[in-house]
């Protein structure tokens, strides 16, 4: 989703914890979505996804797959935004 909006071809290969969002191709429906309703898309490392994966754990007592810890770890990662 980050190339379609962006307009860039970066790669999307390897292992991820948040497999569950790492997607070559976006569907056509979700494009149209995102593309419509979606201001932004910022990337966040795998070692942002770990922090916030750990940190529902501790403080929500909440286990999540590393895409269900995405937004918190983008909040982590710019808070000034």
């Amino acid at each position: 989703m980050y190339n379609r909006i962006r307009g860039t071809n970066m790669p999307c290969a390897g292992d991820t914890l948040a497999e569950g969002i790492a997607v070559k191709e976006p569907g056509g429906i979700t494009s149209r979505m995102v593309a419509e309703l979606v201001d932004d898309i910022v990337l966040v490392g795998e070692r942002a996804l770990e922090e916030a994966v750990s940190l529902l754990l501790q403080i929500e007592k909440t286990v999540v797959e590393g895409a269900g810890a995405a937004g918190l770890a983008a909040l982590l990662a710019y808070p000034e935004r």
